[in-house]
Protein backbone atom coordinates (compact mmCIF):
# COMPACT_ATOMS: atom_id res chain seq x y z
CA UNK A 1 0.00 0.00 0.00
CA UNK A 2 2.99 2.22 1.03
CA UNK A 3 4.64 1.51 -1.93
CA UNK A 4 1.44 2.12 -4.32
CA UNK A 5 1.23 5.50 -2.40
CA UNK A 6 4.52 6.34 -3.50
CA UNK A 7 4.30 5.86 -6.90
CA UNK A 8 1.27 7.67 -6.75
CA UNK A 9 2.96 10.33 -5.39
CA UNK A 10 5.56 10.43 -7.77
CA UNK A 11 3.59 10.01 -10.88
CA UNK A 12 1.07 12.97 -10.04
CA UNK A 13 1.91 16.60 -11.55
CA UNK A 14 3.49 18.80 -9.01
CA UNK A 15 4.86 16.11 -7.13
CA UNK A 16 8.00 16.99 -5.33
CA UNK A 17 11.60 16.08 -6.98
CA UNK A 18 12.23 13.52 -3.77
CA UNK A 19 9.09 11.35 -4.70
CA UNK A 20 10.74 9.38 -7.54
CA UNK A 21 13.62 8.22 -5.30
CA UNK A 22 11.97 7.55 -2.81
CA UNK A 23 9.66 5.04 -4.07
CA UNK A 24 12.31 3.06 -6.06
CA UNK A 25 14.31 3.08 -2.97
CA UNK A 26 10.79 1.56 -1.12
CA UNK A 27 9.99 -0.94 -3.08
CA UNK A 28 12.16 -4.28 -3.22
CA UNK A 29 13.38 -6.63 -5.77
CA UNK A 30 10.92 -9.52 -5.84
CA UNK A 31 10.13 -12.61 -8.50
CA UNK A 32 6.73 -14.03 -8.38
CA UNK A 33 6.68 -17.70 -9.12
CA UNK A 34 2.97 -19.21 -9.54
CA UNK A 35 1.29 -17.43 -7.49
CA UNK A 36 3.55 -16.50 -4.90
CA UNK A 37 7.24 -15.14 -4.11
CA UNK A 38 9.36 -17.64 -3.18
CA UNK A 39 11.99 -15.66 -1.76
CA UNK A 40 12.23 -13.59 1.45
CA UNK A 41 11.84 -9.88 0.53
CA UNK A 42 15.11 -8.16 1.09
CA UNK A 43 16.72 -11.94 2.58
CA UNK A 44 14.77 -11.56 5.40
CA UNK A 45 12.99 -14.05 8.04
CA UNK A 46 9.10 -13.98 8.21
CA UNK A 47 7.80 -13.80 11.63
CA UNK A 48 4.44 -15.87 11.87
CA UNK A 49 3.02 -15.11 14.76
CA UNK A 50 3.12 -11.06 13.37
CA UNK A 51 1.65 -12.26 10.41
CA UNK A 52 -1.36 -14.04 12.12
CA UNK A 53 -1.94 -10.88 14.04
CA UNK A 54 -2.06 -8.71 10.74
CA UNK A 55 -4.35 -11.29 9.34
CA UNK A 56 -6.61 -11.47 12.03
CA UNK A 57 -6.72 -7.63 12.64
CA UNK A 58 -9.66 -5.96 11.25
CA UNK A 59 -8.64 -2.11 11.67
CA UNK A 60 -4.81 -2.99 10.32
CA UNK A 61 -5.63 -5.67 7.14
CA UNK A 62 -8.93 -7.04 7.32
CA UNK A 63 -8.24 -9.93 5.60
CA UNK A 64 -10.29 -12.17 6.73
CA UNK A 65 -13.52 -10.49 4.97
CA UNK A 66 -12.35 -11.97 1.47
CA UNK A 67 -9.68 -14.72 2.14
CA UNK A 68 -10.88 -17.84 3.77
CA UNK A 69 -7.85 -20.05 5.36
CA UNK A 70 -7.51 -23.41 6.29
CA UNK A 71 -7.15 -22.22 9.69
CA UNK A 72 -10.87 -23.30 11.23
CA UNK A 73 -9.84 -21.11 14.20
CA UNK A 74 -9.87 -17.83 12.16
CA UNK A 75 -12.80 -18.34 9.79
CA UNK A 76 -14.92 -14.67 9.96
CA UNK A 77 -16.58 -14.45 7.36
CA UNK A 78 -14.55 -14.80 3.81
CA UNK A 79 -14.30 -17.14 1.20
CA UNK A 80 -14.70 -15.11 -1.92
CA UNK A 81 -11.09 -15.40 -3.03
CA UNK A 82 -7.94 -17.72 -2.02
Amino acid sequence: MIVALYALAAAAPGAPAWADERASEATPIFQVVGDGISQPLAGARGDAERGRALLVERAAANCLLCHAVSDPSMRVAGNVAP
